[in-house]
């Protein structure tokens, strides 16, 4: 187990767990979203790619339209 921070909030999870893995716990897969770790912005082809790591600062940011 690992621990990281979501958008502020500590989360303890499995130390397995891609930033895909992550949107699909958090139910954001049919969002738009961006994703930045550690301060830098991840591109969603690296989704699948990055294991999250002991003490990540994970920001997700979703996309709202309106008008």
């Amino acid at each position: 187990m690992i621990k990281v921070s979501v958008n502020g909030s500590i989360n303890i999870i499995d130390n397995s767990y891609s930033v895909t893995t992550l949107i699909k716990e958090l139910k954001l897969e049919k969002s738009r979203i961006a994703v930045e770790i550690n301060n830098e912005i991840l591109p969603s082809s690296m989704h699948n790619k990055y294991f999250l790591k002991n003490g990540d600062k994970i920001e997700i940011i979703q996309a709202v339209g309106g008008g």
